[in-house]
Formats: C-alpha cells, sequence, structure tokens
C-alpha cells in the first residue's frame, strides 16, 4: 500500500471551513469497488459466494483506501480515518457523497444481451470496449471464446477514443462444430500481459448511495431457425424489463406506447381511428399491469388482450 503523508499545522478558528489540497496516487492494484458479496460467483441461485466468513454481515464493504488525519484538541490527540469521497452540491437534494468507486482500466461488453444465429450463417457480434483510464493500449490482442476455445477475435493495434464498438465475425464453420443449440460467448482483451475481461453493473436510485459490481464480459447465444408470425408489436413501457431489446432481436419492429396511443383520433367523416389496430400484439412491460390502469383498460376495449 502506497502511502502519501503531508503535515498541516493551523489553527482552527470557530464555525470555520478549512479547504487542504493534496494530491495522492491511486496504488495500481488497487482492489475493484464492489460489495463483497458479488465480488466472486455466487454459489448457486440462492447462495452467494464469501471467502471471507469475517465479512459476513456487514452492511458494505470497508473502503481500503482511507486518509489519517491526526487532529490535536487542546492536550489530547486523536485519529479520524475517513474514507476518500467526493461531494457535489444538488439544488434538490443538498450535499450529496458518493465514496471513491476504483475501476478497471478498461471495460469490455457486448452490445446485446442476446444473439439469435440461423444455421449455416455466420454470426455478426460487437464488442463495446470502455476505457477509464490515460493509459495507452497497444498490440493487444481480442479473443472471443466458447468452453475456452477460441472462435473468433483478432489483433488490436490500439484503442483509439474512450468508448469504442467494434464488430467482429464468428464464422458458421466453427458454430457448426459446436453441438449445443444455447451456449455462452466470452470475451476478452489480452494487452501488455494484463487481461480484461469485465463489464461493469451500476445501481444508482436518488435515495440509495451508487452500488456497482464487476461481471465477466459474456453473452447468450442461440443457434436455429427461429421464425415469428407476428411483425410489428406495442409495447407499454415496465420497470427494468428488456423486452423491446428481445423483441428485436428476433426481428420484430417495436413501437413504445404512450398515453396518447391509447385513445382514438376523430377522422375527417367523424369516425373513430383506433392506433392500436396496426400492431399484430400489444405487450405489456413487468409492472405496467398494476401501475397503467388506464393503458391496460384500453388495450382491453379494444380487444388486444
Amino acid at each position: 500500500m502506497v502511502k502519501s503523508i503531508r503535515k498541516f499545522q493551523q489553527k482552527l478558528s470557530k464555525d470555520s471551513l478549512i479547504t487542504i489540497q493534496h494530491d495522492i496516487q491511486i496504488p495500481v492494484d488497487a482492489a475493484l469497488t464492489e460489495p463483497y458479496w458479488l465480488a466472486k460467483p455466487a454459489v448457486n441461485a440462492a447462495t452467494f459466494s464469501v471467502p471471507n466468513d469475517t465479512l459476513v454481515g456487514l452492511p458494505e464493504t470497508e473502503s481500503p483506501l482511507n486518509v489519517l488525519l491526526d487532529l490535536k484538541i487542546g492536550s489530547e490527540k486523536f485519529q479520524v480515518k475517513l474514507p476518500l469521497s467526493f461531494k457535489k452540491l444538488d439544488p434538490v437534494r443538498g450535499d450529496v457523497v458518493e465514496a471513491l468507486r476504483i475501476v478497471p482500466a478498461l471495460e469490455l461488453k457486448f452490445t446485446q444481451p442476446l444473439y439469435l444465429v440461423k444455421e449455416n450463417e455466420d454470426l455478426h457480434l460487437s464488442l463495446n470496449f470502455k476505457v477509464n483510464s490515460n493509459k495507452q493500449f497497444n498490440n493487444g490482442k481480442v479473443n472471443l471464446l466458447y468452453n475456452g476455445e477460441i472462435l473468433g477475435g483478432g489483433n488490436l493495434k490500439s484503442v483509439n477514443g474512450k468508448d469504442v464498438t467494434i464488430d467482429y465475425i464468428i464464422p458458421k464453420a466453427k458454430l457448426a462444430s459446436i453441438k449445443s443449440n444455447q451456449l455462452q460467448l466470452e470475451a476478452n482483451f489480452v494487452a501488455d500481459g494484463i487481461t480484461y475481461n469485465k463489464k461493469q453493473v451500476l445501481i444508482q436510485y436518488p435515495h440509495l448511495p451508487s452500488l456497482q459490481y464487476f461481471a465477466p464480459a459474456t453473452v447468450a447465444l442461440m443457434k436455429g431457425n427461429i421464425q415469428t408470425t407476428v411483425k410489428k408489436v406495442g409495447y407499454v413501457q415496465g420497470a427494468g424489463d428488456f423486452i423491446p431489446e428481445f423483441l428485436r432481436i428476433a426481428g420484430i419492429q417495436v413501437d413504445v406506447l404512450k398515453d396518447e396511443d391509447f385513445y382514438g383520433n376523430i377522422d375527417e367523416s367523424g369516425g373513430s381511428q383506433n392506433k392500436l389496430s396496426q400492431y399484430d400484439a400489444i405487450v405489456l412491460g413487468v409492472r405496467a399491469n398494476n401501475t397503467e390502469k388506464n393503458w391496460v383498460v384500453g388495450c382491453r376495449f379494444y380487444g388486444l388482450m
């Protein structure tokens, strides 16, 4: 652990604010910031993996990066440990304090949560590179793997920009050699002897501190000739679901519906035009049935449920 010490002596007056400017270097080997119960893959669907039993029961992971502040009041000396954090002033919420978060120098993630590929066709996919540092990544190599076998990828001389998306192709011959129709692909980027293979998952709510953890850069792949009988779907937005994305991956046109779409318009002849009649189906997202009663009634009225 790297230590940075600065001595500062000043007499503090009553009800005063003192700012001390001091730059420190975050250690290269600093652990990524994530909850201790999410740092390792779960044992199963109901059990987290916690290698260190002494952590169990703690509400959060203690920050490994702290400032030790030595204070002397009168003849008494005190040492206060303060975790590194940053603060901003929100016009509504007031002072908002967020803990310092350590992230990888580079993150990888597929641009889709799922890929569908037909038999005897190449797989076209995209990989996003997010650079979180000023480090230069030169002469790297991208590997797309299944069960440790390299299916695609290639050399990548440099990553230009902070957020870059690159397209790759996995040949149909490689896919045909895999018997399973449902598989999970992995991606990694190797540069200067370091392997980068994680993506950030960030959870943020206005009333809670931000929470992040890191998951492997993987994606689900389904092989086969998938057919759809509907072409156009109206979607009622739910809460945190991925229904529109999955429907579009299957080749279906998806329109996210608004309030006004559930009420017929009056045409020039005085008749009513129903916007919903253009859709083969109306799909309700998670919790939409509970939160949007007017929309649900509209769907039933028009005979679309």
